[in-house]
């Protein structure tokens, strides 16, 4: 143990300088926090193999910056997010095409497609050791490792567990107490199996959480899976790395909402580009600001486009499905035409010839403009509609489950201060940063409109 140690510990040693790291923390820390199993009297744990303590020392799990502040940390950020708009800006100058400006956006962004079919084994086996204890099921994927927007820092997975003779997914998603108490029961079948046997399925440890209340829409039932991969914080502290799994029995309209944004990501490649440029802004740049949701974000970008024409109402999509009969989830139609040609035929969406970064750019204009005081968006219908009631929070809604307002959290002066870039107030970091970031990518007047709107640039 000890020689294999001294090794990791050279080793380290020659990545010191570069990492900010305190070699001698490092060596305490790894001496008493390395994930022994429990028993052992042995001399040398199977679970401290030299692979696994030189893997914790790869360039790519170790943080370069973990000396760094929060302010800081979102300044890197903001950095790295207008080098990426610069240079898409510039490719889009030279006329590359969406789909390869899309390809340059998944390489820099995305989780990688290795890794994400590690995800899927890991649910896969998860699946088994479920069915193998007689809870027969089926785990299935959606969000954004579903849809392929999943971001290299933000690939937890979402599960919904279908299981045979029990149909909760055929019921709307509002409280009922019975059902409540069916959602208890299973979480807890669950959790005893996953308890029980925790040693052989999770060898790195679990944390299991029951995220359930009464009138909560989407009780969870989140694992927190530890790995034998560790990485340094900013506390210079080695942290076992980790992968939350989200697991519901009763909504299934996620996958219908998973399939869509996939199938939408096909249909024009610059959706797919601005929905990760949009997504990034809204996880990085102001995630701690708004509670926005990266699917609540993805939503106005399709809301977005089909004001311009390129994208039809999701009414539009169901029109055209070739289902013999109707499909419903959760009490709602969810079967919609998944047809390119199809979809074309009836809604040419070429007719806008902006690229990339214009739409980019036209997306912040478009909500510069829109009055959330006084309305809300419906991606069903592709319509904006007046409140029914006065509120003092975005309405944007799902568009399928046509109750459900994905931005109940939302506060209006919070999004609109920071979509309209106003720089009036200099000590308001986030709000200066947006700023910049347009004032970086505005060389040749792209932001007239924006600055017009927002009294930005007088």
């Amino acid at each position: 143990m000890f020689s294999s140690l001294a090794l990791c510990l050279r080793i380290f040693q020659n990545l010191n300088n570069r990492h900010f790291v305190d070699i001698n923390k490092f060596s305490d820390h790894i001496t008493k926090s390395f994930p022994f199993k429990k028993t052992t009297n042995k001399r040398f744990s199977s679970s401290l193999r030299l692979i696994n303590v030189i893997s914790l020392l790869s360039l790519d799990l170790i943080l370069e910056h973990p000396n760094l502040s929060e302010k800081d940390r979102r300044l890197l950020k903001f950095e790295e997010f207008k080098k990426l708009i610069v240079d898409v800006k510039r490719k889009c100058g030279q006329r590359i095409s969406s789909i390869e400006i899309q390809e340059f956006l998944d390489e820099k962004l995305l989780l990688p497609a290795s890794l994400i079919e590690q995800r899927r084994h890991m649910v896969q086996q998860l699946e088994n050791a479920l069915c193998k204890q007689k809870f027969p099921c089926k785990l299935q994927i959606y969000g954004s490792i579903g849809s392929g927007l999943a971001f290299k820092d933000h690939s937890d997975i979402d599960i919904f567990v279908s299981i045979p003779g029990i149909r909760l997914d055929n019921k709307p998603l509002i409280y009922r107490a019975e059902k409540f108490e069916k959602i208890r029961e299973l979480f807890r079948s669950i959790r005893s199996i996953l308890r029980t046997h925790e040693d052989t399925m999770f060898p790195y440890n679990v944390f299991i959480e029951t995220l359930l209340q009464r009138k909560m829409r989407v009780p969870l039932l989140r694992l927190t899976i530890f790995s034998d991969i560790w990485e340094s914080n900013e506390y210079q502290e080695l942290i076992q790395l980790s992968i939350k799994c989200d697991l519901n029995v009763n909504c299934a309209l996620g996958l219908t909402n998973t399939r869509l944004i996939r199938f939408l990501c096909k249909l024009d490649a610059r959706f797919k580009s601005v929905a990760m440029l949009v997504r990034f802004w809204s996880k990085n740049i102001i995630c701690e600001q708004i509670q926005l949701s990266s699917y609540a974000a993805t939503l106005l970008v399709i809301f977005y486009f089909q004001q311009i024409s390129i994208f039809p109402a999701i009414e539009h999509l169901i029109e055209l499905s070739n289902s013999l009969r109707p499909y419903y989830t959760n009490a709602c139609r969810s079967d919609f035409c998944t047809n390119i040609s199809t979809v074309t035929r009836n809604f040419p969406h070429n007719i806008c010839k902006e690229n990339t970064i214009q739409l980019f750019i036209g997306f912040f204009e478009f909500y510069s403009r829109f009055d959330f005081n006084a309305n809300y968006i419906c991606t069903h219908t592709a319509k904006i509609f007046p409140k029914f009631r006065p509120s003092n929070v975005v309405e944007v809604y799902d568009p399928f489950d046509l109750d459900h307002n994905t931005t109940g959290r939302v506060d209006i002066e919070g999004l609109t201060d920071h979509i309209r870039i106003p720089p009036d107030d200099q000590n308001d970091m986030i709000k200066q940063i947006n700023y910049l970031l347009f004032i970086a990518i505005d060389d040749d007047n792209d932001l007239v409109g924006i600055a017009e709107n927002a009294d930005v640039l007088k």
